[in-house]
């Protein structure tokens, strides 16, 4: 009988996660992959050397291998459903025991494949060689050819423009240039947002940047409800919904790769940094000279994910993704303090701080709020007010350290930008308006009287910034704001006159 090679444990090994990257194209960059592969492909070898001290028969080897990835991607899946059936409660008394009840099929079935299979590996071989391999281009044909179409019609950046022509070059004494720094911090309300929903004073924030030089923008709000959206119109100073149809993931992703305000700040001589959010596409920023990398790989939410799916799963405590989750934020703000120290000027920093935001691993002293990290189920996590008022106390805290630093260390006076990409979103009557409403506050160097407004949006900041320093002639847009569901992301519905009509207290 014709012998047949065992190709499905390879293809069983790399198909969870390569069905998992295909349906997340839009969050995650393909390099993301290359850990887990590697880790799965030396995992299959590895089972391979030891199951042959055991096995001489290489096909019931795959087969016993096949069956552990089997059961090694789905415990995930059997953990959350003994959860869903008995209830949290009763699930949570078996939660120590699920793993050993799961390791107890797996090795009935592996006794049952000792006596009972023999005379049919063979056979059993070609099948799930036929089966993989079917699996392996069904996933890619449906999901990942046409992901992938989508992606690559939509790599231009469509808002690129040329430098304006009326910029003086040799003018800029670039020994005299101001550093920019653009500091995202991920959900953070205005201060009248987080007095109104979460009765929580922000006055001593805002006396101690008013006090070093800082403008707060006390009516902004953000031109968009998602990071994605906000981060594409900030970095290319446009509406993107003025695109239509075409805005999807694919296309923003792209936009902010190839950013306006990174490519024109590289033309006039800036080196420009990106230092890692470690969130999906926001990784690295193609147009940055150069990538900060804060966090490692268990700090990433596609592998944490991953982990969420396999019997990994049951050894989260031991794995302890919070702290590498804690860790890569607050590396963050050790690489912010100390850029200047690192690069020479001019240069131009795009940090993405995640907190406020969800998850909660903060208290507000920096203390560490422990429990299980979950990347993604962020609704009910925005309504816990206490746990997010706290890790915008934490923020608070250690942007002053880092503001203190920059600031006394600087050789020349800096540009610094704080601001919210978006506002909390809170289940209730005002969720839009909180959602929308963002903090704000610019730095601007020493020799400029101030030119920011109260309500500026973010699609502003930057023409306002190089016409005034950089003798551009940029025009201010309408300072629009546009909401969007999670769910419904590129249905832009226009709240300008909404979330104005009243001024917040």
């Amino acid at each position: 009988m014709k012998k047949h090679f065992e190709v499905h444990p390879f293809i069983f090994g790399v198909f969870p996660i390569l069905f998992l990257y295909l349906n997340n194209l839009e969050e995650v960059s393909f390099y993301q992959m290359i850990i887990p592969f590697s880790v799965m492909l030396l995992l299959i070898f590895l089972l391979q050397l030891f199951l042959s001290i055991f096995y001489k028969d290489k096909h019931k080897k795959g087969l016993v291998i096949s069956l552990f990835l089997l059961f090694f991607f789905t415990y995930g899946a059997f953990h959350d459903s003994v959860y869903h059936l008995f209830g949290r409660k009763i699930a949570s008394s078996l939660n120590d025991y699920l793993i050993y009840i799961w390791i107890a099929i797996f090795l009935i079935l592996v006794f049952f494949i000792n006596k009972k299979v023999n005379k049919h590996l063979n056979i059993i071989t070609k099948y799930l060689n036929t089966v993989s391999i079917i699996l392996f281009s069904l996933i890619f044909l449906n999901t990942g050819i046409n992901d992938l179409q989508s992606y690559f019609s939509s790599s231009q950046n469509q808002f690129k423009f040329l430098n304006p022509k009326n910029i003086k070059f040799e003018h800029f004494d670039r020994e005299k240039l101001p550093n920019i720094y653009y500091i995202i911090s991920d959900g953070y309300g205005s201060s009248n947002i987080l007095k109104r929903e979460y009765g929580y004073d922000n006055s001593d924030f805002e006396n101690f940047l008013k006090q070093n030089g800082f403008y707060i923008a006390s009516n902004s709000r953000s031109n968009y409800a998602e990071t994605m959206l906000s981060f594409a119109s900030a970095l290319n100073m446009e509406h993107i919904n003025k695109l239509g149809a075409n805005v999807r993931f694919p296309l923003l992703y792209n936009m902010i790769q190839d950013n306006n305000v990174m490519r024109f700040l590289k033309s006039i001589g800036y080196k420009t940094i990106d230092i890692s959010s470690n969130i999906g596409k926001l990784q690295h920023i193609r147009a940055a000279n150069f990538n900060e990398t804060p966090g490692n790989f268990l700090a990433d939410e596609f592998h944490s994910t991953i982990i969420e799916t396999t019997m990994l799963k049951a050894f989260k405590k031991e794995l302890n993704l919070v702290y590498f989750y804690r860790k890569k934020i607050l590396n963050t703000f050790k690489d912010l303090g100390e850029v200047h120290l690192k690069y020479k000027s001019p240069f131009f920093v795009f940090v993405h701080i995640l907190p406020p935001h969800p998850p909660y691993v903060f208290g507000p002293n920096a203390e560490p709020i422990f429990g299980s990290l979950n990347l993604k189920d962020w609704g009910e996590m925005w309504q816990q007010k206490n746990l997010y008022r706290d890790q915008v106390i934490f923020v608070n805290g250690m942007l002053k350290k880092v503001l203190h630093k920059i600031l006394s260390e600087s050789k020349n006076d800096p540009i610094i930008i704080i601001q919210g990409d978006h506002g909390p979103l809170l289940n209730n009557k005002n969720k839009i308006d909180t959602r929308m409403h963002i903090f704000n506050a610019i730095h601007l160097t020493k020799d400029k009287k101030n030119f920011i407004y109260s309500s500026i949006t973010p699609v502003n900041t930057f023409r306002l910034i190089f016409n005034n320093y950089f003798h551009t002639n940029f025009k201010l847009l309408e300072d629009k704001s546009y909401y969007t569901e999670y769910k419904v992301p590129y249905n832009f519905v226009d709240v300008t006159d909404l979330v104005t009509q009243k001024k917040l207290k």
